[in-house]
């Protein structure tokens, strides 16, 4: 608590001392060097201060001291103007007495107008001096220009003077913002050229309040920034054995362009001129460049190259053959070729076929193929079969049948041979022949044998021969009116057996008589 007392004491007798020394002025010099201009403006005390409570005369430098000084008040914690203050121009002082005072642990600031403290303006403990005053810097700088000051224009739609004004404005350190109305024109060499390609200098002024003025030049540059059109024709089709020419495609288009004339397509890329005989889509790309360079949008040209012509279908299409002879459609099919001038050789395609299920009956038939090509072309051949009668009358040896005692004992070729021998076939005809199935059997009975044609035998013969064979019991007569064949005529050879054995018989009958008569006289002699 002593401690604490002691040093109340002594600083109350440092304040006590600096108040009777603060009668007492010391000048203090401020040069240009100690005020510090800030980008507000003002220029702000940044000089060094004694600490010794005395108190000091700070003024505005020389070189400007027709501003007026500012003050920091701390109780209102705003900026106010030095007294005195002109009653007529309302312009405070130049100048101020500040009195500091430092013990380390304690300050003190006090600004006044004079030495007195009835003249004090403001006062306050803990702060320091530096930037507590300050005065506007004098309006001698022009303003500074700010905005577009390069253009580039289309030809088309110029921008207008007035509209490169309203792009630009100016700060300056006393007026402040200066907008586009401050500007002044002081020559144009754009407007009278604004349609014309180039580069123009508009040249403008702005001033401040104080006349003060700066200078802009604005540089307008005319182009044309409107890309050319083409248009026209841009799809072909052709057939692939003829050629569509290039100069036909780009005269067929039309270049449009806002300042250029007479402008040509340029080939960007063609795919057609390699394929031209190949059928796809090929793709030719033009474009235009005008003279300020500026490129149209790529313009494409499809060339289909197609096929519409046919396959050629040739070979044998009409043929005749008959019921025992079928024709296979394989080996038709092989008579028979398809050819594409594009594809070349193709594949035929049985579409409809009905021979095969009714070779072996007559009439006329139809079979059909189809010949397409990778294109879907496609060509149809007809083939004609007429089906006819090759098959002659069956012989049947029924009118020329066998009757056989069964004593006789005859073989199968034995009964052959007599057919040979009596003439009902030829031994040429028989060469012709196979026996293919025979009963026979030498006994009393029915029966009948197959003679089926060889594969080699001339057409014109039948196919088959049969021969009925009819064996009787050993002298059983024949009857020729119950003939269980029922055949008409008679055969003649039968008739001749049945005349021998009806001789025969007569004959031995006549024998027996005879002998009998003998035996009989030999007995009554």
């Amino acid at each position: 608590m002593h401690k604490y007392k002691n040093k109340f004491i002594l600083t109350f007798f440092f304040i006590l001392l600096g108040l009777i020394l603060g009668s007492k002025v010391h000048p203090k010099a401020t040069p240009l060097s100690d005020w510090e201009l800030n980008s507000d403006g003002y220029y702000y005390f940044v000089g060094s201060f004694p600490h010794d409570g005395f108190y000091h005369l700070i003024s505005i430098p020389t070189e400007h001291e027709s501003q007026e000084l500012e003050y920091f008040e701390f109780e209102t914690n705003t900026w106010k103007v030095v007294p005195p203050i002109n009653s007529e121009t309302g312009k405070g002082g130049n100048q101020v007495y500040i009195s500091f005072f430092d013990m380390g642990y304690l300050n003190s600031l006090e600004i006044s107008t004079s030495t007195s403290d009835q003249d004090k303006l403001t006062e306050e403990t803990g702060v320091f001096p530096n930037r507590k005053l300050r005065y506007q810097s004098p309006d001698t700088l022009s303003p500074v220009i700010n905005g577009e000051t390069n253009y580039i224009t289309n030809i088309d739609n110029p921008v207008s003077e007035s509209q490169i004004r309203s792009g630009l404005h100016a700060f300056d350190n006393v007026d402040g913002h200066l907008d586009s109305t401050h500007f002044v024109l002081v020559s144009d060499n754009y407007t009278a050229n604004q349609n014309t390609f180039g580069t123009y200098i508009i040249k403008y002024s702005v001033s401040d309040t104080a006349g003060n003025t700066s200078y802009v030049n604005v540089n307008v540059k005319v182009v044309d920034v409107i890309k050319p059109t083409i248009t026209g024709t841009n799809s072909y089709e052709i057939v692939y054995n003829q050629v569509l020419d290039i100069e036909t495609i780009k005269n067929n288009l039309t270049i449009t362009d806002n300042y250029d004339t007479g402008l040509l397509p340029l080939l960007v890329s063609d795919t057609y001129s390699v394929n031209k005989a190949v059928v796809g889509s090929w793709i030719i790309t033009y474009e235009a460049i005008d003279s300020s360079n500026n490129k149209s949008d790529l313009f494409t040209v499809a060339v289909n190259v197609i096929d519409n012509i046919k396959p050629v279908i040739s070979g044998q299409n009409s043929y005749s053959t008959g019921t025992k002879v079928k024709l296979l459609e394989s080996e038709i099919r092989a008579a028979i070729t398809a050819t594409d001038d594009y594809d070349g050789s193709l594949e035929l395609e049985l579409i409809y076929d009905d021979y095969t299920e009714n070779h072996h009956l007559l009439g006329n038939y139809i079979i059909m193929y189809r010949a397409t090509d990778s294109s879907n072309n496609f060509m149809n051949f007809q083939v004609n079969i007429h089906v006819t009668d090759d098959t002659p009358p069956e012989i049947f040896t029924n009118r020329y049948f066998i009757n056989i005692d069964g004593a006789l004992n005859y073989t199968l070729d034995e009964i052959i041979q007599h057919l040979v021998d009596t003439d009902q076939i030829s031994a040429a005809t028989l060469t012709n022949y196979d026996i293919s199935s025979s009963n026979y059997y030498q006994a009393p009975g029915e029966y009948e044998v197959t003679l089926t044609k060889k594969a080699s035998a001339p057409s014109e013969l039948a196919e088959n021969i049969v021969i009925k064979i009819k064996v009787f019991e050993q002298n059983e007569l024949i009857n020729p009116i119950d003939d269980q064949f029922n055949d008409k005529p008679r055969n003649p050879v039968v008739l001749i057996v049945i005349g021998v054995v009806i001789v025969g018989l007569a004959a031995v009958s006549i024998m027996l008589g005879i002998t009998m008569k003998r035996r009989k006289k030999y007995k009554n002699n």
